[in-house]
């Protein structure tokens, strides 16, 4: 390669280099924790942005928080305006994993809710995390005649936590783009 050109790939991977770690050096790293559910499951979560309203992500069958919100840029580009939280469901990614190659469970969303204060939040599911979205939405609102769910991958929903009423609904659309 002529010495330019070996140049330019250099200065190129520099700048892409120093460009990714910028969240890094801004101080905005994700914050890794966990807490225990009420049948003494230790599940693993991830916030991310301190200001706006919050954002709870839920991953899809076999995969995690880390890979499937954070790694993608999907947590960062919402903690922009929003706090964000991503759970690693139960049997997935660094949570505990008391069932071998088992689902998660849609009622750790609501703990996890419960654990970090959260009154209000637009909740997001891909995949089964979608289907736990639509097992919340209808237990918040049990006769909501046809909720809609982000088990396709085509929107985020809300719910709220403490009771199993819903006081309020934040509709929310975020396209999603397949990774």
């Amino acid at each position: 390669m002529p010495r330019s050109t070996s140049h330019r790939m250099s200065t190129l991977a520099f700048a892409a280099a120093a460009l990714m770690a910028l969240p890094i050096l801004k101080g905005e790293d994700p914050k890794h924790d966990y807490f225990t559910t009420s049948d003494g499951v230790k599940i693993h979560y991830i916030t991310m942005g301190d200001h706006g309203s919050w954002v709870v992500l839920i991953h899809g069958f076999s995969d995690s928080a880390q890979r499937m919100f954070f790694s993608t840029g999907i947590a960062p580009a919402l903690a922009k305006n929003h706090r964000v939280v991503a759970i690693d469901n139960r049997n997935h990614g660094m949570s505990d994993k008391p069932q071998l190659n088992g689902p998660g469970r849609a009622l750790d969303t609501i703990e996890l809710m419960d654990h970090l204060k959260i009154e209000k939040a637009h909740i997001g599911g891909y995949s089964m995390g979608g289907a736990f979205t639509g097992s919340l939405l209808a237990k918040a609102i049990p006769n909501a005649s046809s909720p809609r769910t982000s088990a396709a991958q085509e929107s985020m929903k809300p719910i709220r936590s403490g009771s199993q009423n819903c006081r309020k609904i934040i509709p929310v659309q975020i396209p999603w783009k397949r990774s």
